[in-house]
């Protein structure tokens, strides 16, 4: 919650919905949704929407769209990405570290994102199964509650 309100949480990972976000779209962001502690924390202009793909080797992968078919969804579940026909990236540790940093991963009152992926990936264990597929929402923050 405070990365949000500070401003340096600037994404969202989200398993697929019926609506696909899109850029330009208002993004409202809240803290306990559909809790008695739902509080809202500001809102933010989505400027990229990405499809997103963790493996259990915990390998993550970011696709160029915000849409895959259920053919390209096989050939990532088998770990084909040579043969998809968008454009993909494999992230490095490097990476993976910033993505979890960007989305809150990390210890409060600290700009080290060396390490945010292991704490990222060990809650992911713990709520979601993978391999995972979903959606990658990033966001201008435009009114901070």
């Amino acid at each position: 919650m405070p990365f949000v309100k500070e401003g340096s949480k600037t994404q969202t990972i989200r398993s697929f919905r019926n609506s696909i976000p899109r850029e330009g779209q208002t993004a409202f962001l809240y803290y306990g949704m559909r809790t008695r502690w739902c509080k809202k924390l500001g809102e933010g202009t989505i400027y990229n929407v990405f499809c997103i793909f963790i493996n259990k080797k915990q390998e993550v992968v970011i696709i160029g769209t915000n849409f895959v078919s259920n053919e390209q969804i096989k050939l990532l579940k088998k770990g084909n990405y040579k043969k998809l026909d968008v454009l993909y990236k494999v992230l490095t540790d490097e990476e993976k570290d910033d993505l979890a940093y960007r989305d809150g991963f990390r210890k409060e009152h600290s700009d080290e994102r060396k390490g945010c992926f292991e704490i990222m990936i060990t809650w992911w264990k713990q709520t979601h199964e993978l391999p995972f597929i979903g959606h990658l929402i990033c966001w201008n923050l435009t009114d901070k509650k």
